[in-house]
């Protein structure tokens, strides 16, 4: 043999080796998963080939599953406390459900609440900037309350020969500027309160 020849044929057992090595895994791999042997009838098994992947399903048998029978004293009282204990929860559900509506229109009320109060809040302070800007004083509760005044009463005599006045009495301007001067006093003390 020619050495062409010989290495020829070194390729092709080493090719002949290397499919069945190939062989072996694929046969090793083709076991079958299984997920749970309890709910599962049929598995899946996957063959691998070199050109593409095969999926088979099989019937695989389980062993049957062992059911036990236990005695229960007193069943009428057990399904009782069962059918009640879901009365209960159907109420406690019954009554979350209208907690939750409530808690819904709750939120819906206060997102209203603040939108209104942001609009009041805004047309307000349209109104301050049209207002005319001026010093005012504004009243007080003790300003607006005025203090009762001690009034003698005295006996006055109401004739009807008593003409009535129709022109305002002459006041002078120091009398004025005196009730002037004492409002100012009496207010610079009512601050310093």
């Amino acid at each position: 043999m020619t050495v062409k020849r010989k290495k020829a044929v070194k390729l092709k057992t080493l090719k002949m080796k290397s499919v069945k090595s190939k062989k072996q895994n694929i046969k090793h791999k083709n076991k079958i998963s299984i997920k749970s042997a309890k709910s599962i009838k049929f598995a899946r098994k996957t063959v691998k080939s070199p050109k593409k992947t095969i999926r088979k399903t099989e019937n695989v048998s389980f062993a049957k599953e062992e059911i036990f029978y236990m005695g229960i004293s007193n069943p009428i009282e057990i399904r009782r406390n069962i059918l009640e204990s879901a009365r209960d929860m159907v109420q406690f559900l019954q009554m979350f459900e209208k907690f939750r509506i409530i808690r819904e229109e709750k939120k819906q009320a206060t997102l209203i609440l603040k939108k209104q109060i942001k609009d009041l809040n805004i047309i307000t302070n349209k109104l301050k900037a049209r207002l005319p800007k001026a010093s005012m004083r504004y009243k007080t509760e003790k300003e607006k309350t005025p203090e009762p005044a001690i009034i003698e009463n005295k006996k006055v005599e109401i004739t009807k020969e008593t003409p009535i006045r129709s022109e305002m009495p002459d006041i002078d301007i120091n009398d004025i500027e005196a009730l002037e001067t004492e409002l100012k006093d009496i207010e610079d003390k009512l601050h310093f309160l």
